[in-house]
């Protein structure tokens, strides 16, 4: 860290606040990178300077791909989370790093929370003076707990599951944008969100992404078959048939392609 008297609660304000001041840059894998590094730096005793290892790091994470990691890491890097004193020389070596307070550009953090409790509070026939003023208590550093503290570190390393970090919209558009020729969809229903976070388990989402393309480029799975059938987004998301686009099985460049549904 680049100022002991800095700590982890500060560390973790200071950055959620860049979060909400900057949402078109962040993604829920950039806060779990962050976050674990200062757990990790708080494992160490808060040394200035540590080594962070990809791979573990990653292994913790749930991200599979190391160009997937590297690029939300650089990205902190380059926002100022991290000082870069020593570059990695591939996925299973570290990086030696200095955790950075981003820099504090406002209160968004405290006003997203304020204005949230507000709102709950006059749904449940409470002023809203009672909710700012509870609210702002609990913003004080001084006055959280221990216990509170340790409650509000679950919290926030919840969001380091894969399944609460799935951002179904974008899978939906990029089969709307790749999948012209299939099958519409119109809505993501809960089963199809549910077919969506077993492959997320497996893969990570630039995998998915890609078996998108690659099912919205086959000839094969767009109708030029014996049978003039085409695949659908509930299709591609069955286990069986998503490994198969990824392996390679309706690749146009196959010679012979048989229906298996």
């Amino acid at each position: 860290m680049e100022d002991s008297q800095v700590t982890g609660y500060e560390l973790s304000r200071n950055w959620f606040n860049f979060c909400f001041e900057n949402p078109e840059l962040i993604n829920p894998a950039h806060t779990a990178i962050y976050l674990f590094a200062i757990e990790h730096c708080n494992r160490l005793g808060w040394k200035r300077k540590f080594g962070f290892p990809s791979q573990m790091t990653m292994d913790a994470l749930g991200i599979k791909k190391h160009q997937t990691y590297i690029k939300y890491f650089n990205d902190i890097v380059e926002w100022g989370g991290f000082v870069l004193i020593q570059k990695s020389q591939n996925q299973y070596s570290a990086n030696i790093i200095s955790i950075s307070a981003m820099p504090e550009n406002g209160k968004a953090l405290d006003k997203a929370f304020i204005n949230h409790a507000a709102k709950q509070t006059q749904s449940n026939g409470q002023s809203t003076r009672q909710s700012t003023d509870s609210i702002i208590k609990q913003l004080n550093k001084e006055q959280l707990t221990k216990k509170q503290l340790s409650e509000l570190e679950e919290i926030i390393f919840k969001y380091s599951d894969k399944t609460e970090i799935i951002n179904y919209q974008e899978i939906l558009d990029n089969y709307s944008l790749y999948c012209e020729k299939l099958r519409k969809v119109t809505k993501l229903s809960d089963e199809r969100k549910k077919h969506i976070n077993g492959r997320f388990k497996e893969f990570d989402m630039q995998t998915i992404i890609d078996v998108i393309k690659m099912a919205g480029s086959s000839e094969f799975l767009s109708g030029k078959n014996e049978r003039s059938w085409k695949a659908d987004f509930d299709w591609i998301f069955n286990p069986t048939n998503f490994l198969k686009i990824l392996e390679g099985k309706y690749s146009n460049k196959t010679a012979k392609n048989k229906l298996s549904v």
